[in-house]
């Protein structure tokens, strides 16, 4: 029979700034029975987990906090009135999370506070073997990153960062491999990127350039590089057509001109511009399914509504143009029947203007009819979807940035005859402010780029 490790006892805090001589008393009750006084109380709370979950002994009973099992130890020692956080991972199966407070105000605002620290705490690391959702590793970068994509069955998670680089990793191991540099033509543009596996080619977008670089995958080495149309800000691939799909704004920042953008069509067999079609405003966002390319963006100025057009991709002639909320991000599900595209919320108030989450766009394959819709707080940065056959993992992940910092949310597959997809009680906490997700639907995992914290976050999809 299995015998599950013991977990380590919790250590002293010695890390606290007043020294390890203070005595802890178990804090009880509700929230709202802490209070902070002159000087400010400081509270350390520690969250603990064993191989399957369970809480462990310490030296106070767990309470349910914001939905996690949670330990709270305080002390009255004086300090500065202040917030930090963070978490250490412990050793084998057992992992320890630690957040440091030291809150001043009314209790409202500790309370406030507390709740935030609470959220900030990410899930337990899982066990890959365990099959279950959750984290499994962290990256660490040494430059902040722009954009993500991930190579099934060849081993290799490419980085595009602030420094004009693009990095590779070995997802076996999750080390570095190589870094080479984009040479773009402005390293302060952002470089998207976008992989075909079977022929072990990268493609990253130099927007100042107006143009793509090609990269072989297994070396890092340059292929080629191929001129499209004006500020190139999206790219996508149709991996099966080996065909990759860019979106060209069609004006450069601080351009004089208003002129609309397009979409350039490059053969993958030949490194060529084959098509180039006109879009009808300023794209930002790109996707191809089932014969199909989905541009989305803005009108032209003054307008400030947007649209999804809708081109066939063998003959590339408009099928339909669809007026939307500006998309900023998007994907075409073809399992479901349904383009979901996400745009920020913006709401004025009489003193600020408030994001209170992210404006869905779902524009139904079949009828291309479209609704809008806001779900959740957040301000979105990144959209991705599992694309394995298997409904068990079918997920459409959503990273957003919110007072917490970043987090990941996970989607169900809409219900039938239904495009609607259905929320999950499934978040994460990744890095802060994420840019970029990429899904490795063989292995399962997900792969969340945070700008912010310079890291990786490397999740199991569990079933």
């Amino acid at each position: 029979m299995a015998v599950t490790p013991a977990c380590p006892s919790p250590r002293a805090p010695t890390y606290l700034p007043w020294g390890a001589s203070v005595g802890f008393a178990s804090a009880t009750g509700a929230i709202s029975v802490l209070r902070s006084d002159a000087p400010p109380s400081s509270f350390v709370l520690e969250r603990r987990a064993d191989a399957v979950g369970a809480p462990t002994s310490v030296t106070a009973a767990p309470r349910v906090i914001s939905g996690r099992e949670t330990y709270l130890l305080w002390s009255g020692a004086p300090g500065a009135s202040e917030i930090s956080a963070w978490w250490d991972e412990g050793t084998g199966s057992c992992h320890i999370y630690h957040a440091r407070l030291k809150l001043g105000g009314d209790a409202t605002e500790v309370e406030s506070l507390f709740a935030k620290i609470i959220g900030s705490i990410p899930a337990a690391f899982v066990d890959e073997s365990a099959g279950k959702t959750g984290l499994l590793a962290e990256i660490a970068l040494e430059h902040a990153p722009t954009a993500v994509a991930v190579m099934s069955f060849a081993d290799r998670l490419f980085v595009a960062d602030r420094e004009g680089g693009l990095s590779a990793f070995a997802t076996s191991t999750n080390a570095l491999v190589r870094w080479t540099d984009l040479h773009l033509t402005d390293v302060r543009s952002v470089a998207r990127l976008a992989v075909v596996p079977f022929t072990k080619r990268v493609y990253a977008l130099d927007q100042a350039g107006d143009r793509v670089l090609v990269f072989d995958g297994e070396t890092l080495d340059i292929v080629t590089t191929i001129s499209v149309g004006r500020a190139p800000t999206a790219i996508a691939a149709d991996q099966k057509a080996n065909l990759i799909y860019v979106a060209n704004f069609g004006q450069q920042s601080g351009g004089p001109d208003e002129r609309p953008g397009s979409i350039s069509v490059i053969d993958g067999t030949t490194e060529m511009v084959v098509a180039t079609v006109p879009t009808r405003g300023h794209p930002m966002a790109v996707d191809a399914a089932d014969d199909r390319v989905y541009a989305g963006g803005m009108e032209l100025n003054p307008s400030s509504s947007g649209f999804i057009q809708v081109v066939n991709s063998r003959t590339r002639t408009e099928i339909a143009t669809v007026g939307t909320s500006p998309p900023w991000m998007m994907l075409a599900d073809p399992v479901d029947g349904a383009v979901y595209a996400l745009s920020n919320r913006v709401l004025p108030s009489s003193t600020t203007n408030k994001i209170i989450g992210s404006m869905w766009i779902e524009l139904d394959m079949r009828t291309l009819g479209a609704a809008g819709f806001v779900d959740g707080p957040g301000d979105a940065r990144a959209i991705a979807w599992h694309t394995g056959s298997d409904i068990a993992y079918r997920r459409v992940y959503v990273a957003t940035q919110r007072d917490i910092g970043g987090v990941l949310t996970f989607y169900g597959p809409p219900t039938a005859g239904s495009t609607r997809l259905s929320r999950l009680s499934v978040e994460l906490r990744v890095g802060d402010y994420p840019v970029g997700i990429a899904v490795d639907s063989a292995t399962h995992r997900v792969y969340v780029a945070s700008n912010g914290d310079k890291i990786i976050s490397v999740i199991l999809q569990g079933r």
